[in-house]
């Protein structure tokens, strides 16, 4: 069984993690989904014992996030998974691909094994499999219906309000410039969760007044500056490109509309990608 889950670019972000129950917590904000994202392919087989094997773009890997996602999904099921990811973009570089390729992984899986609210339970298994291991916070949410995504409300289900808003752009591109940022280290952080709580909350009152594609692209710049997590390079690419753009959270990245990848080339290595309007999916293996 095979399906796709896109990648996910955030602009600004909370962290609300202060929830017992961890479906409840996450984080709110807002950001937009690409077609690169992940492709798992998943075998099954019954057995008496649990044994999952993940390799990630052909090599075997412990792939912490996605085995804890199947996990969760399975519970009391025993058997032996073989899962085969493929992703289009680098992981922490924040397009969300940890949570797209557990995402998938978890899809697939619930359909194999012909389970009830299949959507709802591979996005709860991820979900919790991202906020344990502290790898992401809201991204599988934004990738369960994709578009560009506010997530008005944290956590899944009943407790997560989401909605789209209107981009009007389908070209992006992503400039990497250098090695990736390790998200657990920033959300984890003390110092670095006051200043996104804080500059995040403002940011996301303000967007749901206005939730433009122009003030998404300002409020992503100012929660950038403000939280400090832009850097000097950034800063310079996206002064320097004719795009509309910001950094991507949380990645050593920045992002831009429209086809401005040659212009970002001199920077770094650059990604062109398009939106995908689609959220994770059954695909055909064929």
């Amino acid at each position: 069984m095979r399906a796709f889950c896109p990648g996910h670019i955030t602009g600004f972000f909370t962290i609300d993690d202060a929830y017992p129950d961890m479906l409840r917590g996450g984080s709110r904000g807002a950001g937009f989904c690409v077609k690169a994202g992940a492709t798992a392919d998943v075998e099954y087989d019954e057995a008496s014992d649990l044994k999952i094997a993940v390799s990630i773009n052909g090599v075997d890997n412990p792939a912490p996030v996605t085995r804890r996602g199947i996990e969760n999904l399975l519970q009391e099921i025993e058997g032996h998974i073989v899962v085969d990811i493929k992703l289009d973009a680098p992981l922490n570089q924040g397009f969300g691909l940890s949570s797209a390729g557990t995402f998938a992984a978890c899809l697939a899986l619930t359909h194999i094994l012909d389970m009830d609210n299949a959507q709802q339970r591979a996005l709860e298994a991820t979900h919790l499999s991202e906020i344990v291991l502290g790898t992401g916070l809201g991204d599988a949410v934004a990738q369960s219906i994709g578009g560009a995504v506010i997530r008005e409300t944290p956590g899944v289900g009943a407790f997560g309000r989401v909605r789209n808003f209107p981009i009007d752009h389908n070209e992006v591109c992503v400039c990497i410039l250098g090695d990736g940022m390790n998200t657990e280290d920033i959300i984890t952080s003390e110092r670095h969760k006051k200043t996104i709580i804080g500059a995040g909350n403002k940011c996301l009152e303000e967007f749901l007044l206005d939730s433009g594609f122009e003030n998404f692209i300002s409020l992503s710049n100012r929660f950038a500056n403000e939280t400090g997590l832009l850097t000097g390079r950034m800063r310079e690419v996206l002064d320097n490109h004719p795009g509309k753009g910001s950094m991507v959270m949380l990645g050593n990245a920045v992002f831009a509309f429209g086809d401005c990848g040659g212009e970002l080339e001199s920077f770094g290595s650059v990604i062109r990608t398009e939106m995908s309007h689609s959220g994770a999916r059954l695909v055909d293996s064929g």
